[in-house]
């Protein structure tokens, strides 16, 4: 059982290093020195890019459009 769990664990860990490090990059673009986005994306738009504008309207960063 150990190391099924092991195993499991170390599977999950290697699939979620591609979207750490998207985080990493979402955090450096937000602590940037301006919003990147100032209007709101399209319904086409790609969720990253939609989680960076809802994040900068409930900063306060921008109004939403």
């Amino acid at each position: 059982m150990a190391r099924a769990r092991h195993d499991a664990l170390w599977n999950r860990q290697i699939a979620d290093q591609p979207r750490g490090a998207a985080w990493t990059l979402l955090h450096l673009i937000e602590t940037g020195p301006n919003p990147v986005l100032t209007t709101r994306p399209g319904p086409d738009a790609n969720e990253w890019r939609r989680l960076l504008y809802d994040r900068a309207v409930r900063a306060g960063l921008i109004l939403r459009t």
